[in-house]
């Protein structure tokens, strides 16, 4: 394919070289990106991608071994040595289950998916009833009450509407909020038991045509998901610490956050038949759905049933109502907990100059069923860079700072692999990790744009990278692609980050890279290490997710048939690795993390103005936060002018260069507490975390100042002031002392 030149908005903003390079270094660093851009094959990672897909693969099961033995013979065979790191994991396994309406007449409802004619790994669906991990054990027969995406808000529709979940069943969409909260925000009011679906309206028939004739969610799709909502990640018993042999456990019965009450997922097809059976009041417009006569779908087309594609074994409502009753169900759950072994897979490769610097590249390699997008599609794009990676390496090529390259495993089940090898680690990571790349998959729908979450330090880096590589369409930059895709959907609902905090109204102009990357696995390293970490992962929005479906054949036939898609998103994955890896100074922008620091903090004071907190709380920050913006942007503007190279004379010391990233790096990882958070110990980055301790709180940006503020807890607010304020000197120190070492003029030698 033809490589686009960068369009005059896409060039690098240091006068064309890419952040970290002097010129000369660009010369060098271009030619090895064009090199490992070369040895890329779509034929192999389509290859790779069937390997990986044969078999279900769920974490702990046998499948899950076979798939990281796998892993480790390929990346052994691309010349490295490959490590296998086990660790104790304490899973849910699902034992026998069963759902059927009993009242006002009697409907099997089904844990097994619809067969698809043509498509193999549908045949056998019998073997793959769904199941939510970690839902409690028992059995329950009561009427159903409708509770929406089970938010803050729509428990408080309940309320004000007299109806009460006690010993009753919550029928709950997903989205909205993680599925876990929602659960356990049930069980709270008393209900007996819990079902949750993926309603139409974001994620089916209302959204396109559904599989096999398109992307989205046919009627009798189930997703699968973890209930686990602990105030931390990774293995239940062992917080803070890893689950190596001789460790100390917790008792499971004392758990936070695994819910005691069972739970069980269904079709929206299954669905629709209960939210027929449901009278009391009609749910609130919020509340409504795409299973209702006069749906709503993107851009507000209004949708009655023969406009658009309603599938005809979907039975539609006049209106969602929301009970109790008179549907009664009866649902049956026996669940297995025991402790697995899993296994992550690890290769490293030895930094010649920096070897003590690490860029880590992760992905998670175990699966609800066969994983064709989540996470198969993004394993077999990262064992495609390894291979890359051992090319070069037999050509000489070895970069500057240490890569480390991960496949996770039991991402599935609460971050287990990444999590408890980031505590195993925690003192070295602290000290040696620079940033951490995660791709958590690669491809799920070329129809929905490009989504990377990533700390502001790397958003620049994302987007210079992103100009730079060819996008799926002929003579257009990845860039391009991007913002053109983001801005042709701005007006569609989204399940996925991709449109959060976007102002639909304005079109982009330039790639948007949302602020907080939550979810995956660089969670342990960004929220609980204060590590710049990043995800992606291509069209965020998806029908197959987590169900039966999400196989070979979907992903051949749909999505993504000549792996071009695949073959753009290693090629993005490893460009960024290699500028992070080969950039003579480190390529984290501290005036980017200012800039967003800059945003979130006048938005907390915006808020704290409207709970009437008094100004003078925070101004300590405010000076704080000040003194590093200045710091920040003096440093950016006298990077980019020393690198560039006016003259000779003014760029920096090469030796100088490795102190100089490093006081780059310290800089980004002062944003740590080691005590953690207020009400949330193990979360210990200050920029972003899940706001668990406050019901319906969104923001998840500058936690341990919004959390009180939103509480009321003034003294533990005036604690986090002072924290924060500390932690903004810290880093701005480091940024003074960078830029006293990038100030020293040093002879005409080329780094």
């Amino acid at each position: 394919m033809a490589r686009p030149a960068p369009s005059a908005a896409e060039q690098p903003e240091s006068g064309g070289l890419p952040l970290g390079y002097t010129p000369a270094a660009w010369d060098q660093g271009l030619l090895i990106e064009e090199q490992y851009a070369s040895l890329l094959d779509r034929a192999r990672i389509s290859r790779t991608h069937e390997a990986l897909t044969r078999e279900p693969h769920r974490a702990g099961t046998e499948g899950a071994h076979r798939v990281a033995a796998y892993i480790k013979q390929e990346a052994d065979r691309a010349g490295f040595h490959a490590e296998i790191v086990p660790y104790l994991f304490y899973n849910s396994h699902p034992g026998p289950r069963s759902i059927e309406l009993t009242a006002p007449l009697q409907a099997r409802l089904s844990l097994v998916e619809d067969r698809i004619p043509g498509d193999p790994f549908t045949e056998h669906a019998a073997d793959h009833q769904a199941f939510c991990a970690y839902s409690g054990s028992g059995s329950v027969e009561a009427e159903v009450v409708y509770v929406g995406q089970g938010t803050v808000r729509d428990f408080k529709t309940l309320e004000d509407n007299g109806i009460s979940l006690k010993g009753r069943v919550a029928l709950m969409r997903y989205f909205g909020e993680w599925e876990g909260r929602k659960v356990l925000r049930a069980q709270e009011r008393g209900a007996a038991g819990a079902i949750l679906y993926a309603d139409p309206q974001e994620d089916g028939f209302i959204q396109g045509p559904v599989y096999p004739h398109g992307a989205w969610r046919p009627p009798g799709s189930i997703m699968r998901r973890t209930l686990a909502d602990t105030p931390y990640e990774g293995d239940p018993l062992s917080p803070g610490w890893a689950a190596v042999p001789g460790a100390r456990r917790l008792d499971p019965q004392k758990v936070e956050g695994l819910p005691k009450i069972p739970v069980l997922p269904i079709s929206y097809r299954d669905a629709a038949v209960i939210l027929s059976h449901l009278e009391g009041p009609a749910a609130p417009e919020a509340m409504q759905g795409g299973l209702r006569r006069n749906a709503t779908g993107p851009k507000g087309r209004n949708l009655p049933k023969g406009t658009f594609a309603v599938p005809a074994d979907v039975g539609l409502v006049d209106a969602y109502h929301l009970g109790p009753g008179p549907a009664r169900i009866k649902m049956s759950v026996q669940m297995n907990a025991r402790t697995d072994t899993i296994r992550n897979v690890l290769v490293r490769i030895p930094g010649k100059e920096e070897p003590d610097s690490w860029v880590i590249l992760g992905n998670h390699h175990d699966a609800w069923i066969y994983g064709a997008g989540d996470p198969s599609s993004g394993t077999a794009a990262l064992l495609e860079t390894l291979r890359a990676f051992g090319r070069m390496k037999t050509l000489g090529w070895q970069p500057r700072r240490t890569i480390l390259v991960a496949f996770w495993d039991a991402e599935e089940m609460n971050l287990g692999g990444s999590t408890e090898w980031a505590e195993d680690n925690a003192d070295l990571l602290r000290r040696k990790a620079a940033a951490v790349i995660n791709m958590d998959s690669a491809v799920f729908n070329g129809e929905r744009p490009l989504y990377v979450g990533a700390s502001p330090s790397l958003h620049r880096v994302f987007k210079e990278v992103a100009a730079a590589v060819p996008g799926p369409k002929e003579k257009e930059s990845l860039s391009v692609t991007w913002v053109r895709l983001q801005n042709e959907t701005r007006g569609l609902g989204s399940v996925d980050a991709f449109q959060i905090g976007r102002d639909a109204s304005r079109p982009l102009t330039e790639p948007r890279i949302d602020d907080e990357p939550l979810g995956d696995d660089q969670t342990p390293f960004v929220e609980f290490l204060a590590i710049p970490g990043s995800d992606m992962y291509y069209g965020a929005d998806y029908g197959m997710y987590h169900s039966l479906y999400e196989d070979r054949h979907w992903m051949t036939t749909v999505v993504d048939p000549e792996f071009r898609l695949h073959r753009v998103m290693a090629e993005f994955h490893g460009r960024i690795a290699l500028r992070l890896a080969m950039a003579p100074l480190l390529p984290l922008d501290p005036a980017g993390t200012a800039a967003a620091w800059d945003r979130a903090f006048s938005d907390l004071q915006s808020r704290a103005g409207e709970r009437g907190a008094s100004p003078k709380l925070l101004r300590p920050v405010a000076r704080a936060l000040k003194r590093y913006e200045e710091a920040a942007k003096t440093f950016a503007r006298d990077r980019d002018g020393r690198l560039a190279g006016e003259s000779w004379p003014l760029r920096p010391i090469p030796e100088r260069l490795p102190v100089i990233s490093r006081e780059i790096a310290e800089a980004e990882k002062a944003f740590f507490n080691e005590g953690g958070l207020p009400g949330s110990t193990w979360y210990r980055g200050l920029w972003v975390a899940p706001p668990r301790p406050v019901p319906g709180l969104t923001d998840t940006r500058l936690p341990g100042l919004r959390w009180p503020l939103e509480l009321n807890e003034e003294g533990v607010l005036l604690n986090q002031v002072t924290l924060y304020t500390q932690a903004l000197d810290e880093a701005t120190s480091h940024l003074h002392r960078a830029e006293g070492l990038l100030s020293v003029v040093g002879r005409p030698a080329q780094p």
